[in-house]
């Protein structure tokens, strides 16, 4: 090192104690979401003739590591990126990436929408063919602050009444997206079967695929609509209409308990296990439709804990409502007094079996 040190000027002698880290940069995180991005070959999408001194591929590709590790607003990305790895594995000067660049190219990202979902379709289905032949399907919302989404609408979402848009998403049996869709907020989810079918009848040409929904999608029209177009389906149903359909008195097992619920499982002569957490009875049939019941030991555990909890949860909250009440002396009105009381147990999802008098 000392015959190095002469031989170079620019060379001297130093120890590991003389170093010290004065920056950092994340890259873990960072190059793992790059990777996967170039494992899709989504850089693909973007193929032509795009001369721009950043093209919209790398554009997106940035936009898309920020969304996975470190959600931020758009107008922020720039400064998040160049705490990152991200301008050395991409060969890019963080000069070169600002907010107006990002905002300018979002509408020419968004134009790629149909050609993302064509392309990611394919790719799967090249990939795993048998994973296309059910498909997941979901809606959830998102909230706004600001005023001027077209979309934007108020009402009950999943977060209670507020500005809100629908977000609906298709996902293959392995749990990979290839198709998703914006709605106006306020938007029914029973209302979307229409165009779900639309999307892998016309648009994907998806024959034999079989459906999974959840239960806020299940109406009779929806279900009947499915049949004409025969395409499979499986869903949940509510206990009401499970309990008409089934005509099984639920109260004989109502003796059920945490501590033996695997042993009184195993007692269930009327199903079948399937595995440790699966026990299933067929009901009837009603057409084409098959219903059947199933069990899960972990599920009511997990549910009677969770209801436990949220029992005492709300018993905490009746005696901090009260000492606020016994403070109001005579000025107490009832009907806002007893609001207080039912917008908690409806917050606790209690208000099955809870009365409040």
């Amino acid at each position: 090192m000392l015959l190095e040190a002469i031989k170079k000027p620019v060379a001297f002698v130093t120890t590991m104690d003389d170093l010290v880290n004065t920056r950092h940069y994340a890259y873990l995180d960072v190059a793992v979401v790059n990777a996967t991005w170039d494992y899709w070959n989504l850089d693909k999408l973007f193929a032509g003739s795009d001369k721009r001194e950043v093209s919209i591929a790398t554009v997106t590709r940035i936009l898309t590591i920020n969304r996975c590790i470190m959600p931020l607003a758009k107008s922020r990305i720039p400064e998040w990126f160049q705490k990152t790895s991200l301008p050395w594995l991409l060969g890019i000067n963080p000069s070169q990436l600002y907010s107006s660049r990002i905002f300018r190219e979002l509408p020419v990202i968004e134009s790629h929408k149909n050609r993302m979902c064509d392309y990611l379709f394919q790719r799967f289905r090249r990939r795993s063919p048998d994973s296309m032949k059910s498909v997941f399907y979901d809606l959830s919302s998102t909230t706004f602050s600001g005023s001027k989404c077209v979309l934007m609408k108020y009402g009950h979402c999943k977060e209670g009444f507020e500005d809100h848009i629908v977000l609906a998403l298709v996902v293959n049996r392995d749990g990979l997206p290839f198709y998703w869709e914006v709605f106006p907020g306020g938007t029914a989810d029973s209302k979307t079967i229409n165009w779900l079918l639309k999307c892998l009848k016309e648009k994907f040409k998806i024959r034999g695929v079989t459906v999974v929904f959840y239960r806020g999608m299940v109406s009779d029209d929806n279900l009947k609509l499915l049949e004409h177009e025969e395409v499979k389906y499986i869903s949940a149903m509510d206990k009401n209409q499970i309990e008409s359909i089934t005509e099984i008195d639920f109260k004989k097992y109502s003796d059920f308990s945490t501590d033996k619920i695997r042993e009184q499982a195993e007692m269930l002569d009327e199903f079948t296990k399937v595995n440790p957490d699966t026990y299933y009875q067929e009901i009837n049939m009603e057409g084409k439709r098959r219903y059947i019941l199933c069990f899960n030991p972990q599920f009511f555990k997990d549910q009677r804990k969770a209801r436990e909890q949220a029992v005492k949860d709300f018993n905490l909250t009746v005696e901090l409502v009260n000492e606020e009440l016994q403070k109001t002396g005579n000025a107490r009105e009832y009907q806002a007094s007893y609001d207080k009381f039912k917008k908690a147990s409806i917050k606790a999802k209690l208000s099955s079996f809870i009365t409040i008098k």
